[in-house]
C-alpha cells in the first residue's frame, strides 16, 4: 500500500479499536463473536478479526489484506445504521441516496465488464459462478454476486451486435447505504466487479 492508504488504514484501525460496545454492534449485524474474534467473509475473501486490536487476518491463504477489503470492514462497524436489513430491492448507484455525485466515476468502472465480455456471454456467466452468484433473469446474462452476507451487486449484460455494442447494467441493494458509508459504496461496486473480471482466466 501506498504511503496514504498506509496512514487510512491505521486511521480507520484506530478508529475500530476505539469504538465502544463493537460486540453489540456486531449482534447487530448478526456477526458471530468467540473469544474476541469474529470470522467474516467479503467478496468470496474471508478474514478473522479481533475486535481489540482490530488486526484483520486472511483465512483465504493470502498475506495482504487488500486496502478496500479493511475498509469494508471498519466502516461497517462504525457508519451502519442500528440492525440494518437487506431490502432484496435493486437500483441503479445514482438512486442510491448520498451517492449521485460518483455516478459518472463509478460508470467508468462498469465500462470493462462490457468490453471484456461482449460477445463472451459464456464467459461472463463461467467467471461469475465461480464466485458462487446467483443466477438472474435479465438480460442475455445476469447474476446476483455476493459483497457481505445478504448484499449482493446485480450485473446484467446485454450481447452486442452489428448495430450496437455490449452493454451492462449494475444495480444494488436499496439499502445498501444503511450498512457504510456511500463513498464505500463506490468501493463495494468496484470490488464487486473486479472480482467478476478477475475470475475471467
Amino acid at each position: 500500500m501506498s504511503d496514504n492508504y498506509n496512514k487510512l488504514f491505521s486511521l480507520w484501525q484506530n478508529n475500530f479499536c476505539s469504538m465502544p460496545n463493537k460486540e453489540e454492534k456486531a449482534r447487530e449485524l448478526g456477526i458471530h463473536v468467540e473469544n474476541g474474534k469474529f470470522k467474516i467473509t467479503y467478496c468470496c475473501r474471508s478474514y478473522e478479526v479481533e475486535l481489540a486490536s482490530g488486526n484483520i487476518v486472511p483465512l483465504n491463504g493470502s498475506t495482504d489484506v487488500p486496502f478496500f477489503d479493511a475498509m469494508f470492514i471498519y466502516h461497517l462497524f462504525w457508519f451502519s445504521k442500528k440492525n440494518p436489513v437487506a431490502s432484496r430491492e435493486y437500483i441503479p448507484f445514482k438512486d442510491i441516496p448520498s451517492t449521485g455525485v460518483f455516478d459518472a466515476a463509478f460508470q467508468r468502472s462498469v465500462k470493462p465488464l462490457a468490453q471484456r465480455f461482449g460477445g463472451r456471454i459464456d464467459a461472463f456467466c463461467k467467471a461469475c459462478e465461480s464466485l458462487g452468484a446467483v443466477k438472474i433473469p435479465y438480460g442475455d446474462a445476469g447474476y446476483a454476486i455476493p459483497l457481505w452476507k445478504d448484499l449482493y451487486l446485480q450485473i446484467i449484460i446485454w450481447d452486442g451486435d452489428d448495430e450496437f455494442p455490449a452493454s451492462v447494467n449494475v444495480l444494488f441493494d436499496k439499502n445498501i447505504a444503511d450498512f457504510t458509508h456511500p463513498e464505500t459504496v463506490v468501493t463495494m461496486g468496484d470490488d464487486g466487479i473486479a472480482a467478476v473480471l478477475n475470475a475471467d482466466k
